[in-house]
């Protein structure tokens, strides 16, 4: 079995995680917190992604990444989490595979690609590349809060995720 994770949301609604074009209409309220994060960086939000025909803000973000590994190379690289942290584990084949694709992050820039999901490329997904390493101790030695999942293959579902029966994981 092949799992999928995505940090439990303490604001979580409805049981269900929704991608930011859907919690606009549903929970304006919640849209305008988690929207936050693209300040100063909307162009991201705004990005296409061709294999599923939507924009970036249609789809929910998880990682193949094990977040007890994420979470370990993080605090290796200098970071502190203050707290235990809680992910869903999905399992991929409960998902709707055509909805399923993967923005990688070529080796040499920022510039990302997309593949639909692979179960045979389920290493590369889950391995943290040397780049995010270095980004994390460079941000954490100029003091910035890094992002947690930078040039780490991003799992983009186009769709709503029931939380309901999920599993979760704690990571300390």
């Amino acid at each position: 079995m092949q799992y999928l994770y995505h940090a439990v949301p303490s604001d979580l609604k409805d049981d269900k995680l929704y991608p930011l074009n859907i919690l606009k209409k549903k929970h304006p309220d919640l849209y305008a917190i988690k929207n936050a994060k693209y300040e100063g960086r909307e162009e991201v939000a705004q990005q296409s992604i061709p294999l599923l025909d939507c924009l970036w803000k249609d789809v929910i973000f998880l990682t193949a990444v094990h977040p007890q590994i994420l979470l370990d190379t993080y605090r290796k690289a200098g970071g502190k989490m203050p707290h235990p942290l809680q992910y869903f584990q999905i399992d991929v084949d409960s998902l709707q595979q055509e909805n399923i694709a993967v923005a990688r992050y070529l080796d040499d820039d920022s510039k990302k690609t997309y593949e639909l999901y692979d179960a045979e490329n389920i290493k590369e997904y889950s391995t943290i590349p040397n780049r995010t390493i270095d980004y994390f101790v460079d941000q954490l030695n100029q003091g910035h809060l890094p992002l947690y999942y930078a040039y780490i293959p991003h799992v983009l579902y186009k769709g709503v995720i029931d939380t309901k029966d999920l599993p979760i994981i704690e990571v300390i």
